[in-house]
């Protein structure tokens, strides 16, 4: 740069001018301060995009006489405005630049010309020179940082939001801040989108900020990119820090409701509806209390998109374009979540599958739900035996001390026996029952129902398990008469259809039964509950084929003798009448026809036996040991 002697340019920082003996109002602001001197090259930088400056040039008279003083604007233009004016302490020129709106970094430079003639003693003949001085410099740009909102967002159909940008010019003139023209950039997708911004252009205000507004659309999707720029018909990256997305619709999603607790059952489908509805944010765009509901018909696709464990069943339907879904769970616990996706939004929800599970009795071995009464008068069984009545909750994130605490049991009563529980009433996760005196019916025996039930969030599990209750088979403690004496196989078996005939208990072991001549009844012996060693039956069909067999005796005697036996009328002494004999298959010269060393009359008995069906009784047999003791 050329040296300027005798001259001082100033570009001063504030919007009034101090100057020795004079102050200046100044119209606009005027931005930074710099000198140029004609001691050394110096140069000066400005701000483009509208700024405003104020040049000063101020000729000293003490040694030069000037004219025609000009200044050359700068190629790259701007608004240029003089005043010439005449004070007492030096002549000077004002200048007033307005800087150019720019998209592309450039230099400047200013040029002073006029003539000059030197004055004073021994300068010679007095000469106008024609002279000229250029100062020079770069023109910075702000930069644009859009500061509300302070991220993306999604506006409301038809809505409208403030934009403010902040100019920053640098750390080098930090003063400058205010009357900064800021352009502002407009994107719509689809391009024909309805909306747009305004003021298209803006000055910034002493704190270097400006503002535009952004209108939008009803469209839902309809999406607008503003940016804050140094030029209108062209985005300026390059100088454009930063820009804000908004899309017409939904900030988020909701399902209703975000989560549920759906009991499970291989018994009965369980289901829960869920809607999806969508939301704007509150207050200034932040997530509040205040956020809206939009009254938006949100047609949304469903889908199951976790599961844990990895086999949890459940499905939702309908899948495709509904505002609601119906899910269905499986019949195993977990936890499933669902997804609901909607013009590029989603919303999740999870749904946790419980149930309430005994764990004790649980079958293994078979005998595991097997419970007796004992031998003490009256009895006592206990539920269980081996060990409490266990249930627990699934999936183990729900079983905790608190919801075990709320699982209910049942037992089924057992009629005339007395039912207790420990602890009483029969809640939390381990229940001992016990029943007191046996029952008087063997009906009253067999299959009991156990639950356990849990309610969790208003809705209801339960789990079933069957225990047998059976009586211990040689004890004699049932209610009957005759406790204490008859066995109790007897007494409850003869309640069965295994028993057949009018018969009475005789505690002897020599023989299974028998029956005497001209009685009404026939008597069961202590040998009927073990195995018959005519046919290899054993328990309640041994007791069976034994009141067929003493029965049968009964019938026959009745049939053929009922004024009392003839001893003239069986000749063979088989106690079969000779007379029916051949009719019945006997020879009535034999009173043992076919050798076998039973008497015909006891062959009779002994083939009667085997009209009994074999385990048709085994549902009815509640002994213990007895044919469903061990299943």
């Amino acid at each position: 740069m050329k040296r300027l002697k005798n001259w001082l340019v100033l570009i001063f920082v504030s919007s009034v001018l101090f100057w020795p003996g004079r102050t200046l109002s100044a119209e606009v602001p005027v931005h930074a301060g710099f000198s140029l001197s004609d001691k050394e090259d110096t140069s000066f930088n400005v701000i483009a995009n509208g700024c405003r400056y104020r040049i000063f040039i101020v000729l000293n008279k003490k040694d030069y006489v000037y004219k025609d003083v000009k200044i050359t604007e700068p190629d790259v233009g701007g608004v240029w405005t003089s005043e010439v004016k005449d004070e007492e302490y030096g002549w000077y020129i004002q200048y007033r630049w307005q800087t150019p709106v720019l998209t592309t970094q450039r230099n400047y430079t200013i040029r002073l010309s006029g003539k000059r003639m030197r004055k004073g003693p021994g300068v010679g003949p007095a000469v106008w020179e024609p002279w000229h001085t250029e100062g020079s410099g770069d023109f910075g740009f702000p930069k644009f940082e859009i500061k509300t909102p302070e991220k993306d967002m999604t506006l409301k159909p038809d809505a409208t939001q403030v934009i403010e940008a902040y100019a920053e010019v640098g750390a080098a003139i930090p003063e400058l801040k205010a009357d900064i023209t800021t352009c502002w950039g407009l994107t719509k997708t689809p391009v024909n989108a309805k909306g747009d911004v305004g003021p298209e252009t803006s000055k910034t205000n002493t704190a270097g900020i400006a503002a535009t507004a952004l209108t939008v659309s009803e469209t839902i999707g309809d999406m607008y990119e503003v940016r804050a720029q140094n030029k209108v018909d062209k985005p300026d990256l390059e100088y454009s820090l930063n820009s804000r997305t908004f899309i017409v619709g939904v900030d988020y999603l909701k399902i209703t409701p975000e989560s549920a607790y759906l009991p499970v059952s291989k018994k009965k489908e369980s289901t829960q509806e869920f809607k999806v509805t969508a939301w704007s944010y509150g207050k200034d765009g932040i997530p509040s209390e205040d956020d809206e509901e939009l009254v938006v018909d949100v047609k949304a696709d469903w889908e199951v998109i976790e599961r844990n464990p990895s086999n949890v069943g459940g499905k939702v339907k309908p899948e495709k374009n509904s505002s609601t879904t119906t899910f269905t769970a499986g019949t195993i616990p977990g936890t499933c979540k669902i997804k609901a996706s909607w013009k590029k939004k989603d919303a999740k929800a999870e749904i946790t599958a419980f149930k309430v599970e005994i764990t004790e009795p649980n079958y293994q071995p078979v005998t595991d739900n097997n419970c007796t009464f004992d031998e003490a008068t009256p009895g006592v069984c206990n539920v269980l035996q081996g060990s409490n009545c266990i249930a627990k909750i699934a999936p183990d994130i729900l079983n905790t001390d608190e919801n075990k605490g709320k699982i209910e049991w049942i037992l089924e009563q057992i009629k005339n026996s007395d039912l207790t529980s420990t602890p009483s009433p029969a809640k939390g996760p381990e229940v001992r029952f016990t029943y007191k005196k046996l029952p008087e019916k063997n009906n009253q025996f067999g299959n009991k129902d156990l639950e356990a039930k849990v309610t969790l969030y208003d809705k209801q599990s339960k789990d079933e398990k069957i225990v047998q209750i059976f009586y211990t088979k040689e004890t004699t403690n049932h209610p009957a008469p005759k406790t204490g004496i008859d066995p109790n196989w007897y007494y409850y078996w003869s309640q069965t259809s295994a028993s057949s005939g009018t018969h009475i208990y005789e505690a002897r072991t020599d023989r299974y039964g028998y029956y005497e001549f001209g009685k009404k009844y026939f008597v069961i012996c202590t040998p009927a509950a073990g195995i018959n060693n005519n046919t290899g039956h054993n328990g309640i069909d041994c007791f069976a084929e034994t009141c067929i067999h003493e029965n049968t005796h009964m019938a026959d005697y009745w049939n053929w003798w009922p004024e009392g036996y003839v001893e003239n009328a069986d000749k063979d002494k088989d106690y079969i009448p000779d007379s029916i004999e051949p009719s019945l298959g006997f020879d009535p010269t034999k009173q043992d026809t076919d050798g076998d060393g039973h008497i015909d009359f006891e062959d009779r008995a002994f083939d009667a036996e085997h009209s009994w069906k074999v385990a048709s009784a085994d549902s009815e047999d509640w002994a213990n040991p007895g044919h469903q003791s061990d299943k």
